[in-house]
């Protein structure tokens, strides 16, 4: 696995900065990964009792060259603690076993897993240019979704007041 630091998109006038990163990144993996994950470290893809490496081996269509994921927002209302207390703390503390509250799934914030060599251009949530004959396959939320945690005011502002709760 490689994590790449991208320099935050407000860090520059240009947001032009972000997307060369974003190339970068996808120019490297074509030598050396089969399948690259756009995703950011706040977020988790959860495939539902499955391992994501058998999800992704089981598609055998070899012009599927982008898998999207819609995003689950889960909905984070408490504050972190102001200092580490111990393990057992920490372990309870974990945002992804906290918090359960969701919006979601939807399209409107996907994810993408992408075969390298088969994309010539990626922008921050999927592929802009795929080569010929290259086609994006749409997960169902049922088998896998990428979870986000977002603030309360998050759901607030989408006047979102029934939230489900999911692990």
């Amino acid at each position: 696995m490689e994590v790449v630091k991208m320099q935050d998109k407000y860090q520059r006038v240009f947001i032009g900065w972000h997307f060369l990163q974003i190339q970068d990144c996808h120019l490297r993996s074509k030598y050396h990964s089969k399948w690259t994950a756009f995703i950011d470290l706040d977020e988790r893809i959860s495939t539902h009792g499955q391992r994501m490496v058998d999800l992704l081996r089981s598609i055998q269509d070899p012009a599927i060259g982008e898998v999207q994921m819609q995003l689950l927002s889960v909905i984070k209302d408490e504050d972190y603690p102001h200092k580490f207390v111990n393990l057992e703390a920490l372990e309870k503390e974990m945002i992804f076993k906290k918090y359960n509250k969701t919006i979601g799934p939807s399209w409107q914030g996907q994810k993408v897993v992408v075969r390298p060599e088969k994309i010539g251009i990626m922008s921050i949530h999927s592929a802009v240019a795929k080569y010929p004959g290259i086609r994006t396959l749409q997960l169902e939320p049922q088998k896998v979704v990428v979870r986000l945690v977002n603030s309360n005011a998050y759901a607030y502002a989408l006047n979102i007041s029934n939230f489900n709760n999911s692990k």
